[in-house]
């Protein structure tokens, strides 16, 4: 038997992509970098002990054996109201190191290298739809929208389908493929979200998460 297939869960296990709303005054869990948690950062590789988990979740336990690696990339988002009233949202895109998992089976560092590559475009996925609502967001915000409408919740719910259907994508169109397909479809993904990333590029930093630590929870995408 080859090698195992490289294979991402980002559909069941955290996309959960209805809202809820919160009408007191709330924290919103923590997205900073931490021994479970890696908000996604230019230049920061994924590495081979990043993924922690003990075994293969979700639809891909059905067929862990021919399954390299399972990523959990998440997009949390947070609406508030800051202590003058304004209206925003916290978007940020964070990996699970206790819920990703790779076959112990990937030993060849080439077969690691690989898989590595593929996940990562996973998890760069997640962060070019993060910018794509932080986008959403600021056009709305400019143009004096209600930020917590019924208009501005649906196309970030439609985002973030988006990505998942994009994720679905990906796998289907590079994997169990011949090497020669397999190979030229990853760079193609390679490349294409690479470009997406740049022309969505910030401008600036996000502020740090402990700004909204005290203001009014309004709305969340868990």
């Amino acid at each position: 038997m080859g090698s195992p297939h490289r294979s991402s869960l980002i559909g069941s296990l955290w996309l959960c992509l209805l809202p809820y709303f919160v009408q007191a005054q709330a924290r919103p869990r923590a997205v900073a970098s931490s021994n479970n948690c890696l908000c996604w950062q230019p230049g920061r590789r994924l590495t081979w002990g990043d993924f922690r988990a003990p075994e293969c979740y979700g639809d891909c336990s059905h067929y862990a054996s021919l399954t390299a690696a399972a990523t959990a990339a998440r997009i949390p988002i947070v609406g508030f109201v800051d202590g003058q009233g304004r209206a925003d949202y916290r978007v940020s895109c964070v990996f699970r190191r206790d819920s990703s998992w790779v076959n112990p089976s990937v030993t060849a560092a080439a077969d690691r290298a690989g898989t590595l590559a593929h996940e990562q475009v996973h998890f760069d996925t997640a962060e070019l739809v993060a910018r794509k609502i932080r986008r959403c967001v600021a056009e709305h915000r400019a143009a004096g929208d209600d930020l917590f409408g019924s208009a501005v919740v649906a196309e970030i719910q439609c985002l973030l389908d988006e990505y998942a259907a994009l994720g679905a994508l990906y796998d289907d169109e590079v994997n169990f493929r011949t090497p020669a397909v397999e190979a030229a479809a990853q760079r193609r993904w390679t490349l294409r979200v690479a470009r997406e990333l740049r022309a969505l590029a910030p401008t600036g930093p996000p502020p740090p998460p402990a700004l909204i630590d005290s203001f009014k929870i309004i709305i969340v995408f868990p």
